[in-house]
């Protein structure tokens, strides 16, 4: 029936079908839900997309909602895209035939654009590198920036880097006198750490932060700022620490709290338990610290 039907699904589990060079949407059912009548179609979320009309000299974007109500309307963009929970629309854009399958154009050389909500409100207009976490990322004079979710320019052309911190928080760089140094900022651009490292990454729900060299011990602090542990540690499922005191491991959660101590030659995890290795003998402990199965087997599968 369609030149082309997705392989695969999307997140927001529609896909665009292609009939004689127009494009529409099914949905994961396979039921279609937006008619192939467009030159092009974008799936932005499980209830909006975007659609390109061609006229005779140019073309244009609009956004709909999947019930046909119009969010944005036709004439003034070049190409959309979906950029975390915003929307991305270029004023200006080129675009090409493509000759991959599915896929009806290319889009290339973007240039200004306007970031909106889901509901086709302008939060921010002008060039901007990313979205991370709920954060839009600006770049002036080679130094970086940010805007809210509210639009508001919360810093601007300060950071020389902005990677992803926990959620609600961002890890920035600054280059200063003495050299480099990291921090963690919210997204209202308040500081979570009080003193700067020379290196900052987001582990799990914690932050790993290097004072002065590599070489140092790896300090580890939560999402309120506050030191869990210095020394060898990995994490288990994003909220727990296994932490090693040079012989043996043991457990810490978020807030610092020990639920394992000191006592096993190795630590890891599944899903709903810790995994715990004693003398060559494997067993499993709960999240809260409680015994479910003693290390006294040589082998525990999962089935």
């Amino acid at each position: 029936e369609y030149d082309y039907v997705p392989w695969a699904w999307t997140l927001n589990n529609n896909g665009t079908v292609i009939k004689n060079r127009k494009a529409g949407l099914v949905n994961h059912e396979g039921s279609l839900i937006v008619d192939c009548l467009y030159d092009d179609i974008i799936p932005l979320s499980a209830t909006l997309y975007a659609a390109r009309v061609n006229d005779s000299n140019s073309w244009s974007f609009g956004i709909f909602s999947i019930d046909g109500n119009e969010i944005v309307e036709f004439g003034h963009y070049k190409f959309v895209e979906r950029r975390g929970d915003y929307i991305v629309c270029y004023k200006e854009c080129h675009s090409k035939e493509s000759h991959y399958t599915g896929k009806l154009f290319d889009y290339m050389h973007k240039g200004e654009s306007e970031w909106l909500d889901f509901k086709g409100h302008i939060i921010y207009s002008g060039q901007a590198e990313d979205c991370i976490n709920d954060c839009i990322i600006i770049k002036k004079d080679g130094l970086y920036g940010f805007v809210n979710r509210s639009g508001k320019i919360v810093k601007s052309n300060i950071y020389s880097e902005i990677t992803k911190g926990v959620s609600g928080q961002l890890c920035v760089k600054q280059n200063e006198d003495d050299g480099e140094s990291w921090n963690v900022v919210t997204i209202e651009g308040n500081s979570v750490i009080s003193e700067s490292y020379s290196y900052i990454s987001k582990e799990g729900n914690f932050y790993k932060c290097i004072k002065d060299t590599q070489y140092d011990s790896p300090i580890w602090i939560n999402a309120n700022g506050e030191r869990i542990f210095v020394g060898i540690a990995k994490v288990l499922a994003d909220t727990h620490l296994a932490i090693y005191n040079g012989e043996q491991w043991g457990v810490v959660n978020l807030e610092g709290k020990r639920i394992l101590n000191h006592s096993y030659d190795s630590i890891d995890n599944i899903k709903d338990a810790i995994i715990i290795l004693k003398n060559d003998k494997i067993g499993l402990v709960g999240w809260n610290g409680e015994l479910i199965v003693a290390p006294s087997y040589s082998c525990i599968e999962f089935i």
